[in-house]
């Protein structure tokens, strides 16, 4: 699961990078292989993927969307 979720990441960002936060959380829902990760998923990160909470914008500068940093922060966290 570690593995698919940080592939779907990666993926994601790589469509994405030039877009918006949006764009790239409508992707992420949008992904096959998120309902696998969903589960594993802070309180936090799931508030802004159901739109309880706004995504900031991602910072200047920044490589990643806030929203996929989440993600792979929640992900990463499973192996400790």
């Amino acid at each position: 699961m570690i593995e698919r979720g940080r592939s779907m990441v990666t993926e994601i960002h790589n469509k994405t990078r030039d877009l918006d936060e949006h764009e790239a959380l409508v992707a992420l829902v949008a992904h096959p292989d998120f309902p696998s990760v969903r589960k594993h998923l802070s309180e936090r990160t799931m508030a802004i993927c159901d739109g309880a909470i706004d995504a900031s914008p991602r910072d200047l500068g920044a490589s990643m969307h806030r929203i996929l940093r989440y993600v792979l922060d929640d992900i990463d966290s499973l192996e400790d």
